[in-house]
């Protein structure tokens, strides 16, 4: 297609109508023939990776015969095909039919020359926002970002689907690149004996930067998905039949090149190696002509950690962008130099404090401080780069670190990672603080209780944190991930070597008085469902639907935190006089919530560390998934959700 549409953009290219010298003119388009001067694309093959492709076209003038009061056909009729052999040894053809009119509609219209446009045409494109999405510049003109991955959940619980996209939009050129990835989790079955199945796909150079080809197929191992269709994602038939690494050979052999493994070990979920029967596993697959293709494993170079509101100052996103294109350099270096030991990245915090990174006026740290009972969303980014063909005279050796575009010649992505890392507080420190970490949800089985939301990575301030010389000291809060597919996932391990890790922390102060005359703020979170459009199955509600919950104590009204991109878990907060009972009352037209109300007691609204000092937030869910289910009229049998842990 991109051949074809290449064709026909050039056949349109014409700045005469009549046959000139030294121009390319509308009377000059004729079947495999045109452009006249210095055609890209001319009638025959062209071979692009390792796949030939015949391109032919026929052209049709109307009308015709030509009447003899026009000089110039109306309208000539394109057909452009493309052939060639897929990896599969099938015959492929594509055609692509237009008609090009003999028009002067633009520029300059004296005589028959037809003049250059006065613009540029200007595709529309809307940058995400951060903090979810941060673009980051690749080369001059253009940026590159990556989607928020949101996961689904299958039937069987423990399979998991991601999907992110990830867009390169160049403003000069207006040229965008939209790359759909998946990363599943599967269970598989080892099968016995070889057959043809594909190896992961690798990079290539174009003019325009770096593009994937696919793996060739070969003979080797493979494994089949022999689960129940609905347990878990189709796309899990890809993952199992061809994730295994290929003979002993080139480089596009392997899955992940720094394990070098051959075959691909599988392992159980006790991660006991198997010959035969059921193992784990996890992929990562791209869309290439609408379809899944195997990719190469992720490889993390660099998890980071910051506050919700790092990345909504302008001057911190140029730094983050600044610091993320210092990681993807470094890492090339490293690969470069032969990939000796770990590659060790420097932290955002570390480099935000060296002298001389930051330079506008923004953060010189990721460090955050809550008063005491507040709640923040901690955000956490990862930045992956692939690792790249080192072999004599192949991918790496064709790159430079002196390359001005090095990173559009190098694949990284920049994840939003904050709903997929696993956060935790030390033992010692979770007086002061508590950090979200439930399990990937999503609603596909009633009967299992997934709630659509969950939260990972808010924190809430429970008391002050020690004073040294009358200043706060610091917790840290951290957020930790596997380096490869099952990190992406979160999911269990697949083999020992995938059980490597990063981590990666921010210091949080708590400040604020807790005493007898402070409030006391009580929290909790509430699941809510709806049904869907079509069918009975629920889903997670909407904006509208929240928009309808109130919560109230004697009259007050409580705040509401709706679901947002960055905390998709809704949840309510109400600050109340401590030592003093009260009753809490949640209602929402046209749903069931259970409970209807929350009394607590008099000591209950008094909580106490094991220190006996007061902590500023009381939290209801106590070890439930929820503490309140907020379901829809319209969702059928609303009595079997509840707020249990599934």
């Amino acid at each position: 297609m991109h051949l074809a549409e290449n064709k026909l953009d050039e056949l349109r290219s014409f700045t005469t109508l009549a046959t000139t010298t030294g121009q390319f003119a509308y009377q000059d388009i004729q079947t495999n023939v045109g452009p006249t001067v210095s055609p890209k694309f001319a009638a025959g093959n062209h071979t692009i990776g390792n796949t030939t492709y015949a391109l032919a076209w026929t052209v049709v003038n109307s009308p015709n015969p030509l009447p003899t009061n026009l000089k110039y056909p109306l309208r000539k009729d394109i057909e452009i095909t493309v052939a060639w052999t897929d990896q599969n040894g099938s015959d492929k053809t594509l055609r692509l039919s237009s008609s090009i009119a003999a028009s002067t509609s633009i520029g300059n219209t004296e005589g028959d020359t037809l003049g250059g446009m006065d613009v540029n045409p200007e595709i529309a494109y809307t940058p995400g926002s951060a903090p979810d999405v941060v673009a980051v510049t690749i080369k001059s003109g253009t940026k590159e970002e990556t989607s928020k991955p949101l996961p689904t959940v299958y039937q069987s619980g423990d399979n998991v689907v991601v999907k992110t996209e990830t867009i390169t939009y160049d403003t000069e050129s207006g040229r965008k690149i939209q790359e759909d990835q998946v990363t599943l989790s599967c269970n598989c079955s080892l099968q016995s004996g070889n057959a043809s199945k594909k190896l992961p796909a690798y990079p290539l150079l174009d003019t325009s930067g770096q593009y994937w080809q696919l793996g060739q197929s070969v003979d080797k191992s493979y494994g089949l998905n022999t689960s129940n269709q609905n347990a878990q994602s189709p796309l899990c038939n890809i993952c199992c039949e061809n994730h295994f690494d290929g003979p002993s050979g080139t480089f596009n052999q392997y899955y992940n090149i720094q394990l070098q493994q051959k075959p691909h070990k599988h392992y159980n979920s006790n991660l006991t190696e198997v010959a035969s029967g059921s193992y784990l596993e996890a992929c990562r697959l791209l869309r290439v002509d609408g379809f899944y293709e195997p990719m190469p494993d992720w490889n993390l170079a660099v998890i980071n950690v910051m506050s919700p509101d790092f990345l909504s100052d302008p001057y911190n996103q140029e730094n983050y962008e600044k610091y993320v294109q210092s990681v993807v350099r470094a890492h090339f270096a490293w690969q470069k130099a032969g990939r000796s030991g770990n590659f060790t990245p420097t932290s955002l915090n570390s480099w935000l404090s060296s002298g001389g990174n930051v330079t506008n006026g923004g953060a010189t740290s990721t460090d955050v401080t809550l008063q005491a009972g507040a709640t923040a969303q901690l955000i956490a980014r990862g930045v992956y780069v692939d690792l790249l063909n080192d072999e004599t005279g192949q991918y790496l050796s064709q790159l430079s670190s002196t390359d001005e575009e090095l990173l559009a010649k190098v694949p990284f992505n920049e994840l939003n990672l904050t709903l997929l890392a696993n956060w935790s507080l030390t033992t010692a420190n979770q007086s002061y603080a508590t950090v979200t970490n439930e399990t990937v949800k999503t609603i596909v089985d009633a009967s299992q209780n997934y709630y659509g939301t969950y939260s990972r990575g808010r924190l809430s301030a429970l008391q002050a944190t020690p004073l040294d010389n009358g200043v706060s000291q610091p917790i840290p809060v951290s957020a930790n991930i596997r380096t490869s597919n099952s990190g992406i996932t979160s999911t269990v391990a697949i083999s020992e070597a995938d059980k490597a890790n990063q981590s990666a922390s921010i210091n949080v102060r708590i400040s604020g008085n807790t005493g007898n005359n402070a409030k006391l703020r009580v929290k909790g979170d509430i699941k809510c469902l709806t049904a869907k459009k079509s069918g009975d199955s629920p889903e997670a509600c909407n904006t509208n639907d929240w928009n309808a919950l109130s919560v109230n104590q004697a009259g007050i009204s409580c705040t509401v935190q709706k679901p947002t991109p960055t905390a998709p878990a809704g949840y309510f907060y109400c600050d109340v006089n401590r030592h003093t009972a009260v009753t809490l009352n949640f209602g929402a037209s046209g749903f069931t919530l259970k409970p209807s109300s929350i009394t607590l007691s008099a000591s209950q609204t008094d909580p106490k560390n094991s220190n006996g000092n007061d902590i500023a937030i009381l939290e209801l869910n106590n070890g439930n998934g929820c503490t309140v289910m907020m379901v829809s009229s319209t969702v059928t049998s609303p009595e079997i959700y509840n707020c249990a842990t599934p």
